[in-house]
C-alpha cells in the first residue's frame, strides 16, 4: 500500500512582507495558504505543493526563496520585483482578469438563459 506523508512548510518571512507591502499598496489583503512536502514512504520521491497566496479572487503559486509568484498555475509567472516596481500596472492586471473573469460569468449566464427557452420550448 501507498503511503504519503505530508508535512507543512513555514511561509518564508521576507516574501511574505513583500507580499503583504504591495497589497497594503492595493488596499487589499492577501490570504495566504501554506505549503506542504508530500512524501512517498519507502521512495525517493516527493513534492513541494507550493503556497498559495490569494488577491481578490486570484491565486498566486509561490515558493520559499524564490523570486517569481505563479498567476493560478506554473505557466503563468510574473516575478516579485516587476510587482514591487509595478504596483499599479500590477492593480490593473488584477482588476483586468476580474473584469475578464466577470465577462465569461455574464456570458455562461446567457448560454444557460437561452438553453433554458430551448428546453422550455421543445416540452411545448
Amino acid at each position: 500500500m501507498i503511503n504519503i506523508v505530508s508535512k507543512p512548510l513555514e511561509f518564508e518571512e521576507e516574501l511574505k512582507r513583500k507580499i503583504e507591502f504591495i497589497c497594503d499598496f492595493c488596499n487589499t489583503k492577501p490570504k495566504i495558504i501554506n505549503g506542504n512536502i508530500r512524501n512517498i514512504e519507502h521512495t525517493n520521491l516527493s513534492y513541494i505543493e507550493p503556497h498559495r497566496v490569494i488577491i481578490k479572487g486570484i491565486t498566486f503559486l509561490a515558493f520559499n526563496y524564490s523570486k517569481i509568484l505563479y498567476i493560478n498555475n506554473l505557466s503563468n509567472s510574473i516575478k516579485i520585483k516587476d510587482l514591487e516596481d509595478n504596483k499599479e500596472s500590477i492593480n490593473k492586471q488584477i482588476s483586468k482578469l476580474n473584469k475578464d473573469k466577470e465577462d465569461i460569468k455574464d456570458e455562461i449566464d446567457k448560454k444557460k438563459k437561452l438553453n433554458n427557452k430551448i428546453v422550455i420550448k421543445s416540452k411545448n
